[in-house]
């Protein structure tokens, strides 16, 4: 049988990423980035939105594979959204105020018809009562892809015990306190080689981009996931506001 197509099944039955030379995965600049740098620079790697560990965990068997002694640092709720956390610029209206976006493109994209969006982004603004639906109901129609709720901090242990990897460090919470709390129990200096932002919104963007910025070694590579989603509006504003400050 052909050894790639067992890689990819093996990958896709473990769910997370293919981090071999030959990827497809959308991570792939990520991976190469790390197997030709993780010796060069100084730092470890950090993922905020880890959910089930499909990349992390990835990069951290690969670091395994080339002798690397990169430790890896994932942070979430493992629970889904924090319910707080919804901000206006996560509103699917916000790609319309977006350069390049307008609303045509937007219903007419393949990746929001089969994410089940309606044609008329307003059937959603009211309920039956007419109340606004919040954006947290709106991403709940969407399926479990929506809110990222059926998931354990426990799942994603087990997965790492049953890879063998002692190189990852999970941090759960809301990213507002456990990056602070992971500051503060640092007594050394804090150094990123590279990053995973892959948090779907604005408020998550705008916790840790502050703190890679600080702590980013020269030559670091940080991996935008959302910046240019179909879905989540939210993460782009967030880059580009703290790009222009």
């Amino acid at each position: 049988m052909n050894t790639q197509v067992v890689d990819e099944w093996v990958f896709g039955a473990l769910e997370i990423q293919n981090h071999n030379l030959d990827t497809s995965s959308q991570y792939r600049f990520w991976f190469n980035h790390f197997r030709e740098n993780h010796k060069k620079i100084e730092g470890d790697v950090f993922e905020f939105g880890v959910y089930r560990g499909g990349s992390i965990l990835s990069l951290a068997m690969l670091a395994k594979k080339i002798g690397s002694n990169k430790h890896f640092y994932g942070f979430d709720t493992f629970s889904g959204f924090p319910e707080d956390e919804y901000h206006h610029n996560d509103s699917l209206e916000q790609f319309t105020k977006q350069n390049g976006f307008n609303e045509e493109h937007i219903m007419n994209t393949s990746i929001l018809q089969k994410l089940r969006i309606p044609k008329d982004m307003n059937n959603l603004k009211k309920n039956k009562n007419g109340d606004t639906v919040s954006l947290k109901k709106k991403l709940e129609l969407l399926g479990k892809s929506g809110t990222f709720s059926e998931n354990s901090l426990e799942y994603v242990k087990q997965k790492i015990d049953f890879l063998g990897l002692d190189n990852v460090t999970l941090i759960p919470g809301k990213f507002s306190e456990s990056i602070n709390d992971y500051m503060n129990s640092r007594r050394k200096e804090i150094k990123v080689f590279s990053a995973n932002i892959d948090c779907d919104l604005y408020q998550g963007y705008d916790d840790c981009l502050p703190f890679l910025y600080k702590n980013l070694s020269q030559g670091g590579y940080i991996h935008l996931d959302e910046y240019y989603s179909l879905k989540y509006p939210g993460p782009r504003i967030a880059v580009d506001q703290h790009l222009s400050s």
